[in-house]
């Protein structure tokens, strides 16, 4: 055999060994791929699903569905502190089928089709979620909402009736503690006692004072799903009124305490007087609160009371007056 013939076979083994190495090391690496899943396309802030252990009756998004809308949630931290993350949960029913969108982090967006979507918030730090409530969506809305690992951030502007600012009004209700900045913006922090599969709501209302008396704005709703901006308007002029507080008493409305040196005393309005009616309006079912708009008013004006002493019914009448200051308090 010549040295050609030698070399041409040594080169031949050579590439054959090759050949099978390559092999081998192909059906290792096919050995170790997980065997029955697929890959499937993710659209930005959707669900991530794995089409080889799909629940029945659970259809994943595509974005050839229906038109988008966003839901876009921060969460929030305390100052100097960590910044908390969790899972924003989106689910839909249509049609005895359910869509679920998920987004973890502390930024939270889901790109999910236009329609009525219940959302649910779990932190980090807890094993089970929060049930926020309901949001319909449209085409192209963009949805904004707050989130902290123990309630949300509630936020707005206290506004007198010609839309400008109302500086340090109290803001009253959902665990506020807080006023209104010489901007008459507010914002604070609130817990919410989420119960599993209820939306817990609260009503928030500013209290503007003039002297001892107050008026107060229409309440806002709030959720975890309207922190807000709230716009809160409160009749800012003069506030005159009676001299008296009221308490719920076993048959309604009744006279708590009479101020010294009001209209309430100089027309001998008692404690534990029952009031009937104020100005024409029945007072059956009426609370204390909803009693304020009906007992304050201009200086100078007139409001009557129809009141119950002793099984006896009594015609008051009174000029209210401003009270900015008790004579018990000088």
């Amino acid at each position: 055999m010549t040295d050609g013939k030698r070399r041409a076979l040594l080169g031949a083994a050579v590439l054959a060994a090759l050949g099978i190495c390559a092999l081998l090391l192909w059906l290792q690496h096919v050995d170790k791929q997980p065997k029955g899943r697929a890959r499937t396309a993710r659209i930005p802030g959707m669900a991530r699903t794995d089409t080889g252990a799909k629940p029945p009756k659970t259809r994943v998004l595509h974005a050839a569905d229906n038109d988008f809308a966003t839901i876009q949630c921060t969460v929030q931290s305390a100052e100097s502190a960590s910044v908390p993350t969790g899972t924003l949960t989106a689910t839909e029913a249509e049609d005895g089928e359910t869509r679920t969108s998920v987004s973890q982090g502390a930024d939270l967006m889901l790109t999910v089709p236009a329609g009525r979507w219940t959302l649910q918030w779990t932190p980090g730090n807890l094993p089970a979620g929060y049930p926020l409530g309901t949001v319909d969506l449209v085409e192209g809305e963009v949805f904004h909402c707050a989130l902290s690992s123990t309630g949300v951030t509630v936020t707005g502007r206290v506004l007198d009736l010609e839309g400008a600012p109302i500086p340090r009004a109290k803001l009253q209700g959902c665990g506020s503690r807080v006023k209104s900045d010489a901007e008459g913006q507010f914002a604070f922090t609130v817990a919410f006692n989420f119960l599993r599969g209820e939306e817990k709501t609260c009503e928030l209302r500013a209290r503007w004072e003039d002297g001892l008396l107050a008026r107060f704005s229409e309440p806002a709703t709030v959720s975890a799903l309207t922190p807000g901006p709230h716009t809160l308007v409160v009749d800012a002029s003069p506030v005159a009124g009676m001299g008296i507080t009221l308490r719920q008493g076993e048959y309604g409305l009744e006279v708590s305490y009479v101020h010294p040196g009001t209209p309430a005393e100089d027309a001998d309005l008692r404690v534990g007087d029952q009031i009937l009616m104020v100005d024409g309006h029945d007072t059956a079912g009426m609370s204390s609160m909803e009693f304020i708009p009906f007992g304050v008013g201009a200086e100078g004006s007139t409001v009557v009371l129809e009141i119950e002493r002793e099984g006896q019914q009594i015609r008051k009448s009174f000029r209210r007056e401003r009270i900015v200051k008790l004579d018990e308090d000088e």
